[in-house]
């Protein structure tokens, strides 16, 4: 009976470290790989930042070709649609960030800690490339006669074309800190909002 019970011992011992050992081999074979999950629930144009993320470990097998493995894949860009948290990342669930709409792109320009606003200038607004102003292009904003800018390098969140007909003219959306709106401000409310301003597009980064 003594013996009995340890040939039991010896049996459920080698079971179990067979187990274990097609565990590891299937593992081995499979691979494991460093992957980003949401870290909390996104929203449908949610600017992604770093605290949305974390790391998570997934089976390599398991993998999308656009799986994210990596944060700079994924910051900065915003969700195209509902996000659970620990969902792992793919580029197809992603869009660039100048997409967002404009409180997500706010929120992007402020990750530094600065608070931007969304200002909106007139449609008879001059510019130096015959009205032609993109979104995403950087701008200086001047008065008309004023050799002094009264904002520099506000971020364009929303841009018009000449092409445009004067009933799709809407006039242009800059972001701005607290300091621009106070120095632009004044003259649209001095006007009637009919302020003649100018636009100086700067060269893109690294121009």
């Amino acid at each position: 009976m003594r013996g009995y019970r340890i040939w039991v011992i010896v049996a459920v011992v080698c079971a179990l470290g067979a187990a274990y050992l097609s565990m590891r081999t299937i593992q081995g074979y499979v691979g494991q790989t460093s992957v980003i999950v949401a870290a909390k629930d996104l929203s449908p144009d949610q600017v992604i930042t770093a605290n949305d993320l974390q790391w998570a470990t997934y089976p390599k097998g398991a993998l999308y070709r656009d799986t994210v493995l990596d944060p700079s894949q994924a910051e900065g860009y915003v969700a195209k649609g509902f996000v659970p948290a620990g969902t792992v990342l793919r580029g197809s669930m992603l869009a660039p960030g100048y997409t967002a709409a404009i409180p997500g792109r706010l929120a992007q320009l402020g990750k530094d800690g600065t608070k931007y606003f969304a200002l909106a200038l007139p449609e008879n607004v001059l510019t130096t490339v015959g009205g032609q102003v993109f979104t995403g292009e950087h701008v200086d904003v001047y008065l008309t006669g004023n050799t002094t800018p009264l904002a520099q390098d506000a971020t364009v969140l929303y841009g018009i074309q000449s092409t445009q007909t004067a009933s799709a003219q809407q006039g242009i959306v800059i972001a701005v800190d607290t300091q621009q709106e106070q120095a632009i401000l004044p003259y649209l409310f001095q006007t009637g909002g009919k302020a003649s301003l100018v636009l100086v597009i700067r060269p893109g980064k690294g121009e």
